[in-house]
């Protein structure tokens, strides 16, 4: 049977005629009795019988037939009222589980180390993959390093390449729309934006290539990559220079002649590649120049300065952030077990005031419950009564003799046997009362206990997230994977 089953078989009722009785239980009817037994009837029959002579001190047969109903009765009264105080003490029992707070907060403890524990092993076991992997790369990394005599530099490279993306298309577009500008307007806007743009691609793709892939072989631990290095870079500005040469004499040539081909400036370009007349031209080749240099540097820094470091290292520093990562996201969730317990420990005052509540609303009905169980062992004494007072009336009528089978209280109740519920309901008051004195001395001791418990669960949060303890856990099994 289950809290609310239990409430409800206890609990009692005010009828509308303003009694009170149980749900479960009924009360004895005295009437019914006097109906069913017919007491006048039975003593015409006794006063007629031989037995009659007897004094009376003591019951009929007669008598202790009908109150035997009764007595059987009160038996079974008393079984309920004992199975109810039962109810009432388990009932007082679990509204005010736990009151004491040294119980309530050794809880919260195990609780918080629970979750803690279980956190931390789901962290653990989730790592084991990603340690693993950042260990092989780690080697690749430190073996590169010590290949290379990078030793423990840090790779230099931008974050994101968008930026240097977006300088390449300023560059690309400033100087397609610089180099269209000084070709002359009898060449056409779109022929000349045409012939500086795909100059532009040419300027801008090969100082790309050779800030990304030429000019880095200068660090090269190598020495023939340093020389192979210096002799690309070398022959790209000769590229370039050729390039922006060409352009200024082709500009030149279009000024004189708008039906020029590209190929006929060459034979003057290679007899006097300087012999410029117009000084657009010359600042064609400036600005050519300047994009190159930008281009060159742009390439250059696009990755580190070391060929093939760059992409080693970022691939060890996206697991090693990964880790870090995962870190972070084990304080959070260890975070958050401690904020759930916290709340727990902030939510003890409103419970035991609730607790407290029930308690004291439960009080009013353990008075009615017992003073329900007064009532209906009253009306049995009252039953009792009346079926053996109207049986002796018979009897004393017949007889003429008042004194004769005199009735008393006393007989009665010894006849249908004593119920006394005081000494239950003391019992289950002392219950309440100890319950009710446990969950306000708690209150008044939460306040003292409370800041001491969170620093203790903050301190054992700030243990178990420390960089001490997980990076004993990390380097643990480094050198496993080391001896493997």
């Amino acid at each position: 049977m289950n809290r609310d089953e239990k409430r409800k078989f206890w609990r009692t009722e005010k009828r509308p005629d303003g009694s009170i009785r149980w749900r479960t239980f009924d009360p004895y009817s005295a009437e019914d009795a006097t109906k069913k037994f017919r007491p006048e009837e039975r003593a015409r029959a006794f006063a007629q019988s031989e037995v009659s002579e007897k004094s009376g001190a003591e019951l009929t047969a007669q008598e202790a037939e009908m109150l035997g109903e009764i007595r059987d009765y009160v038996l079974q009264l008393r079984q309920f009222f004992h199975r109810t105080a039962g109810y009432i003490k388990d009932e007082i029992n679990e509204i005010a589980e736990s009151p004491d707070l040294d119980t309530r907060i050794e809880k919260l403890r195990e609780s918080f180390r629970a979750q803690a524990r279980a956190t931390e092993v789901d962290f653990r076991h989730a790592q084991e993959a990603n340690i693993r992997d950042h260990w092989k790369v780690k080697k690749e990394l430190n073996s590169f390093r010590q290949e290379h005599k990078l030793e423990n530099r840090v790779a230099e490279y931008p974050e994101s390449k968008l930026l240097h993306l977006a300088i390449v298309f300023v560059a690309l577009a400033g100087e397609g729309v610089a180099n269209a500008s000084f070709f002359p307007q009898d060449f056409g806007l779109l022929g000349g934006f045409t012939t500086a743009v795909l100059v532009s691609v040419a300027n801008v793709g090969v100082s790309l290539l050779a800030g990304r892939y030429f000019l880095t072989q200068l660090s090269h631990i190598k020495v023939s990559r340093r020389i192979l290095g210096m002799a690309a870079s070398a022959a790209t500005l000769l590229v370039l220079a050729f390039l922006h040469l060409t352009v200024a004499h082709y500009r030149e040539a279009v000024v004189r002649n708008p039906d020029a081909e590209i190929l006929s400036v060459l034979a003057p370009l290679w007899q006097h590649p300087f012999a410029l007349e117009d000084m657009q031209s010359v600042l064609l080749i400036l600005i050519g120049s300047v994009i190159s240099a930008i281009a060159i540097i742009d390439g250059y820094r696009l990755d580190d300065r070391y060929p093939g470091y760059g992409s080693v290292y970022r691939r060890w520093k996206q697991l090693d952030d990964q880790l870090l990562e995962e870190k972070r996201g084990f304080k959070q969730k260890l975070n958050g077990v401690l904020e759930q317990n916290i709340q727990q420990l902030l939510r003890i005052p409103s419970e035991l005031r609730e607790q407290e509540r029930a308690l004291e609303a439960l009080d009013g009905d353990i008075g009615a419950h017992f003073s329900c169980c007064e009532s209906y062992y009253e009306q049995c004494n009252v039953a009792a009564f009346r079926l053996v007072n109207s049986f002796r009336k018979v009897v004393q009528q017949i007889f003429e003799d008042p004194a004769r089978f005199p009735t008393s209280e006393e007989l009665t109740a010894e006849a249908i046997g004593v119920l006394d519920p005081r000494e239950e309901e003391s019992e289950v008051r002392r219950l309440l009362k100890q319950r009710l004195r446990a969950i306000r001395e708690a209150l008044g001791e939460y306040e003292r206990r409370k800041e001491d418990f969170r620093t203790e669960l903050e301190k054992e949060y700030e243990r178990l997230t420390s960089e001490e303890i997980i990076n004993q856990f990390f380097s643990r099994r480094v050198t496993e994977l080391q001896q493997e």
